[in-house]
C-alpha cells in the first residue's frame, strides 16, 4: 500500500518498530495510537492548540516512564538460562501459535541463546534463520548450530568433515563483460576457441581454490 498521509505513515513506522523490537502487539500499537488521535481530535474541536496537545502527550509519556518500572511483574536474571528465557516468550508465541507454544518456545529460546553475544544488547535477529523442508511437520524441527542449505549438492560428494569451505554471494560462473558487445564469428573453429578461453579461465579459478585446500564451495545462484 502507498500511503501519503503523514499521520498514517507514523502509525506504520510505529508498527514496524514494534515488530522489530518485540515481534508482537503491532495491532495493539496501531489501535492505541488511533485512540490517542481520536482524543486529540476532540481537544482540537474544543479549541486547544496542537502544540499544547503535544506538550500534554509528552508529559503523559514522562509520567508513564516514572511508573512503568513499578508495575514490572518479573525480571530476567540470566539471558543464557533456557527455562527462564522460555517463560518470557511464552505469551508472545502463544498469541501467534496457540497450542504449539511449548515446542516453539523451546526452539526459539535455544536458537537465541546460542547466538547471543557476551553483551545481550548487541543481539541481532539476523543471526537466527529458519529453513523450511517439505514433507515434515513442526514436531520434527530442531536447532542446528551452523549453516543449513536447503538444496542438494551438485557433485557426487555428499559428506565431508573438517574441510575448508568458501562462501560466495554471487553465482559461480565466468565474469561477464560490463558493456554489451557483439562478437562476429566466421566459422566453427572461432566459436570453439572463444568458448575454450572461458573454460580455461574457469579451470584456473577452480585450481586456485583447490591449491588453497578448499573442499566445499557455497554460492548464491545456479
Amino acid at each position: 500500500m502507498e500511503i501519503n498521509h503523514p499521520a498514517a505513515n507514523m502509525l506504520i513506522m510505529q508498527a514496524k518498530m514494534q515488530n522489530t523490537e518485540y515481534g508482537d502487539n503491532t495491532n495493539y500499537c496501531v489501535s492505541f495510537a488511533g485512540e490517542l488521535l481520536k482524543k486529540a481530535e476532540k481537544l482540537i474541536k474544543m479549541g486547544i492548540h496542537t502544540a499544547d496537545i503535544v506538550i500534554g502527550f509528552r508529559r503523559g509519556v514522562e509520567l508513564l516512564e516514572s511508573y512503568i518500572n513499578k508495575f514490572k511483574s518479573r525480571d530476567i536474571k540470566d539471558v543464557k538460562d533456557l527455562k527462564e528465557v522460555k517463560k518470557f516468550m511464552f505469551a508472545c508465541i502463544s498469541s501467534k501459535q496457540l497450542g504449539l507454544e511449548d515446542i516453539i518456545c523451546e526452539l526459539v529460546a535455544d536458537a537465541c541463546i546460542r547466538v547471543c553475544p557476551k553483551d545481550p544488547a548487541n543481539f541481532s535477529v539476523e543471526n537466527v534463520r529458519v529453513s523450511k523442508l517439505q514433507g515434515s511437520n513442526i514436531y520434527d524441527s530442531e536447532v542446528i548450530k551452523g549453516m543449513v542449505i536447503n538444496r542438494k549438492p551438485e557433485g557426487s560428494i555428499t559428506e565431508m568433515e573438517n574441510g575448508k569451505v568458501v562462501v560466495y554471494m554471487c553465482p559461480f560462473d565466468s565474469p561477464q563483460a560490463e558493456a554489451k558487445a557483439t562478437v562476429l564469428m566466421h566459422d566453427d573453429s572461432e566459436l570453439m576457441n572463444f568458448a575454450k578461453g572461458e573454460e580455461e579461465e574457469m579451470e584456473n579459478f577452480v585450481k586456485e581454490l583447490k591449491n588453497k585446500g578448499i573442499k566445499c564451495v557455497i554460492i548464491n545462484g545456479p
